[in-house]
C-alpha cells in the first residue's frame, strides 16, 4: 500500500517538496468504508472514509508533519508563516494506492500524536474529497465572500431593468445576478390614495435578491474547488434567487440611526419671495446627533452616504385664495451630478383648508457635508401646523421631517450585510437535500466535484457481475428498521404570520411532503432544510397579482417587519401594471410626487408567473400547497419531491427493500473501477450497492451491503 500526501504549505523556510510518499509500518491493514448514500439515512449524504490508523514517526514523516510532535521544536511557527508549521486543524490532500491502483482520493486529518517510551506515532483518518470541500468552507459565511463584482446602485432604473433583464453595475457593464421583485412585508397599503393605488416603501418592498448560481460559484471559488453539474448549471437553476430579508434597509453599510424631528410649534411661512429654513426642534430619534435643532441642518457622518430626506407637513391656508408652496433641499454635496439645491416638491393648497404635504428626495453626501429643508409660498396666511386633528377619526398627527442614512453602494451590500451570518456549508447541504444530489470527485482533478441528481447519477451506471466473487458460505438478509413515515420539509420560520396561519388551518406546514410506509414501527424520519424557508403566496387585492408575503403578526391585525429566514424564489421575468400607480413613501421607485410608476414584478416559489402557470412548471417546495391564500387553480407538479426524491424513496422504502450482507472478493482494481451509480448482478438478481468496507494490505473479503431492485 502507498499513501501520497500533499504538503500543506510549500513556500517559506525551509521549503518542502509538494508531495511526500509517507512511510508506513508495512503490515497495516487500513479499512476503507465506501458509500455515497446510505439506505439507513435518507436525511444525510455520506462519503467514503478510512478508519483511523497509525503511521510511524520516521524521519521522512516527521519532515512532512514539520516535527509537530516535538514541543521544543523551532518548527512550530504560525501556520502559513515563515516556518510553515503543520496545521493539525486543516487537512492535506492524499491519494491511497493498493496493488498499484488508486482506491481513495481525498483529504487526511491528523487526529493525535501518540507517545510511547521510545517513539511517537501519528494517528490519521482519510476522507473523500467531498468532505475536503466542506472542510475548506469551514465556518465561512456569506459575509466572507467578495460581492464587489456586482456592486450597483439601487435606483429606479435598476429596479425596473431587473424585472426582465440585467442591472447596471457601478463600475460599468451589467449583471443578471440581481433581481428586485415587489415583496410584501405586511406593511404594503392598498387603496390609500385612490381605488387600487399601492402604497409601498421601496427601502423594504423591493429587497435585492441574488442568484443562487452566483452564490454557489463564489462558494467554490472561496474553497478552491470547481464543480461539474447538469442541474446546478441548468437554465432553471440560474432563475433561482435568494432574498436579502424583508427587514433590510435601502442599504446596510452604515450603523447610523435614522433621524426623526417633529415641529414643536406652528410655523408661519414668510411671504417674502424667498425660501426659508424649515427648522423643527423636537427630536424623537437621532441616536448619532446628526441633526442640529438650532439650524435644521443634517450633517453627514461619513463619506459616500446616500441620505433619504423626507418630510410630512400639515399645511394650513387661512386665506380665501389658493396658495402654492415650494419645498427645496439645500445641500453642499461635492458628489458629481448632484445639484447643490433643488425644488423637490410643489403643491397648491386650496383656500381655507389644511392638507398633508409629502416631499422626499435622496442626496449623496460626503463626510461633514450638510442638507436641510427650506420652504416658500406665493402668498400670505400659510403655515405649517405642529399638529393636526383629522376630523373623521379625531386622530392627532404631527408635522415632521426625517433623514435616513444609507450607503450609496446599493443592493449588493444590503444582501451581504443581512445574510452575512449564514454558513456556506449549510447552504450547500440544503442544496443536496433539495435536489437529492450525489457528489463524487473527478478522478482527473481532486479539486473538482461531480454533482448529479440521484436519477441522473444512477442512469449513467453500468452493471457488474459479481456472481463468482461472492462468498456464499455467509449471506445475511438484514430487515433494517424502516420508518413508518418520511417527511420532507423546508426550514421553519416560526415568526411568519402566513406560514403559521396556513399550518393552523390545514394542520400541516406550507410546502411539506409526507410519505407513509406500510410498516409497524414508531420510527419516523425527516429530511428538513436548515437554511431556506418557504414563502406564502397571497392575493392581497383583487386588482393585483398574488404576491409573496413575509411578515410577522401576533394578532393578524398589526403587522411588522422581522429578520426572516432566507427564501428562494424563481425570477419569472414577467411584469404587471398597477391599475392606479404605485405610491412610494421613499422616492426611490416613484421618481417624483404625483407621477407614480405602474410597473412591478413579483416572484415566488413557482417557476412562472401565476397568470400563465402550467402543471409542468417547477415548484421550489417539497410538496404542493392548498389555495387558501390565492385563486391560482393550476398546480405546478414539479416539486422537489416529485422531481428528485420520488424514485429514490420508492426504490429504498416504499418497495420495502432490505439489505443483503455478503462478503465479496474484490481486488483493488475492482474498487478503482466501481461507481455507486453501477448495479451488481448476483445470479439472476440485480442489486444496488449500499456500502463497501474494504481492507487494504490483506487477503480479506470485502464486506458489501446491497439492496434488491
Amino acid at each position: 500500500m502507498r499513501i501520497v500526501a500533499h504538503t500543506q504549505y510549500t513556500v517559506g523556510s525551509p521549503t518542502l517538496p509538494k508531495q511526500f510518499d509517507l512511510d508506513l509500518f508495512g503490515d497495516e491493514e487500513i479499512v476503507i468504508k465506501y458509500e455515497v448514500d446510505n439506505i439507513r439515512e435518507a436525511n444525510s449524504k455520506n462519503s467514503s472514509y478510512s478508519k483511523s490508523y497509525d503511521i510511524p514517526a520516521t524521519k521522512n514523516n516527521n519532515k512532512f508533519f514539520r516535527h509537530i510532535y516535538d514541543l521544543q521544536s523551532d518548527m512550530k511557527g504560525a501556520p502559513n508563516g515563515v516556518l510553515n508549521a503543520f496545521n493539525p486543524y486543516k487537512s492535506c490532500d492524499v491519494e491511497v494506492y493498493a496493488e498499484g491502483s488508486l482506491i481513495l482520493e481525498g483529504v487526511m486529518f491528523l487526529n493525535s500524536i501518540k507517545e510511547s517510551d521510545v517513539d511517537f506515532t501519528y494517528n490519521v483518518t482519510i476522507y473523500s474529497k467531498v468532505v475536503g470541500f466542506l472542510d475548506a468552507l469551514g465556518e465561512a459565511t456569506i459575509g466572507d465572500l467578495d460581492f464587489a463584482d456586482i456592486a450597483h446602485d439601487k435606483t429606479l432604473a435598476n429596479i425596473k431593468s431587473s424585472f426582465t433583464g440585467d442591472v447596471t453595475l457601478s463600475a460599468g457593464g451589467t449583471t443578471p445576478h440581481v433581481f428586485y421583485p415587489l415583496t410584501d412585508d405586511g406593511l404594503i397599503g392598498y387603496d390609500t390614495l385612490a381605488a387600487g393605488t399601492l402604497d409601498i416603501d421601496s427601502r423594504f418592498n423591493f429587497p435585492p435578491f441574488v442568484s443562487m448560481k452566483y452564490i454557489l460559484d463564489k462558494m467554490f471559488d472561496y474553497a478552491g474547488y470547481s464543480f461539474e453539474s447538469t442541474i446546478l448549471s441548468s437554465t432553471e437553476f440560474a432563475k433561482i434567487f435568494m432574498d436579502s430579508g424583508c427587514n433590510s434597509e435601502y442599504s446596510a453599510l452604515t450603523e447610523y440611526g435614522d433621524v426623526n424631528v417633529n415641529a414643536a410649534s406652528d410655523y408661519a411661512i414668510p411671504n417674502n419671495g424667498a425660501f426659508n429654513d424649515l427648522i423643527f426642534t423636537s427630536e424623537t430619534a437621532d441616536a448619532n446627533n446628526l441633526h442640529n435643532t438650532s439650524t435644521g441642518l443634517y450633517t453627514a457622518p461619513d463619506d459616500n452616504l446616500d441620505v433619504s430626506c423626507a418630510c410630512s407637513l400639515w399645511v394650513a391656508n387661512a386665506n380665501a385664495s389658493a396658495r402654492t408652496i415650494y419645498i427645496r433641499l439645500v445641500h453642499n454635496s461635492t458628489v458629481p451630478s448632484q445639484s447643490p439645491s433643488s425644488i423637490i416638491h410643489t403643491q397648491t393648497i386650496p383656500a381655507n383648508s389644511t392638507v398633508q404635504v409629502f416631499a422626499y428626495a435622496n442626496v449623496l453626501l460626503n463626510n461633514a457635508e450638510t442638507v436641510k429643508f427650506t420652504i416658500g409660498t406665493t402668498g400670505s396666511d400659510v403655515s405649517v401646523d405642529a399638529s393636526y386633528t383629522i376630523p373623521t377619526t379625531s386622530t392627532s398627527v404631527s408635522s415632521n421631517y426625517y433623514f435616513f442614512t444609507n450607503s450609496a453602494s446599493g443592493g449588493n451590500y444590503v444582501f451581504q450585510h443581512n445574510r452575512a451570518d449564514i454558513k456556506l456549508a449549510d447552504i450547500f447541504k440544503d442544496l443536496t437535500k433539495m435536489f437529492n444530489l450525489i457528489i463524487e470527485t473527478d478522478e482527473n482533478n481532486p479539486k473538482k466535484l461531480l454533482i448529479q441528481t440521484f436519477n441522473d447519477f444512477v442512469a449513467a451506471g453500468t452493471e457488474h457481475d459479481w456472481s463468482k466473487k461472492v462468498d456464499r458460505s455467509e449471506m445475511n438478509q438484514d430487515m433494517f428498521d424502516l420508518p413508518r413515515k418520511l417527511t420532507f420539509a423546508m426550514a421553519r420560520d416560526d415568526e411568519d404570520y402566513f406560514l403559521n396561519f396556513y399550518e393552523g388551518i390545514l394542520g400541516k406546514e406550507y410546502g411539506i411532503q409526507e410519505i407513509n410506509i406500510d410498516v409497524e414501527t414508531d420510527k419516523e424520519e425527516e429530511i428538513r432544510l436548515d437554511v431556506f424557508a418557504p414563502t406564502a403566496l397571497v392575493k392581497q387585492h383583487p386588482d393585483y397579482a398574488p404576491i409573496s408575503v413575509i411578515t410577522s403578526s401576533s394578532d393578524g391585525n398589526v403587522f411588522e417587519r422581522y429578520s426572516n429566514k432566507p427564501r428562494l424564489h424563481f425570477k419569472n421575468s414577467v411584469t404587471h401594471n398597477a391599475p392606479f400607480g404605485i405610491f412610494d413613501q421613499m422616492d426611490i421607485y416613484e421618481g417624483s410626487f404625483g407621477a407614480q410608476e405602474t410597473l412591478y414584478s413579483t416572484s415566488h416559489h413557482y417557476e412562472d408567473d401565476t397568470s400563465v402557470l402550467l402543471s409542468d412548471d417547477s415548484n421550489l417546495l417539497f410538496g404542493n400547497v392548498g389555495f387558501i391564500f390565492h385563486d391560482v387553480t393550476t398546480v405546478p407538479l414539479k416539486t422537489f419531491y416529485n422531481l428528485y426524491w420520488e424514485d429514490y424513496v420508492k426504490e429504498r422504502y416504499v418497495n420495502l427493500s432490505h439489505l443483503l450482507k455478503v462478503r465479496v472478493y474484490l481486488k483493488s482494481e475492482d474498487i478503482n473501477q466501481f461507481s455507486f451509480a453501477d448495479t451488481v448482478r448476483i445470479d439472476n438478481q440485480i442489486y444496488r450497492v449500499n456500502s463497501i468496507e474494504y481492507t487494504t494490505g490483506a487477503e480479506k473479503l470485502a464486506k458489501v451491503e446491497l439492496y434488491k431492485l
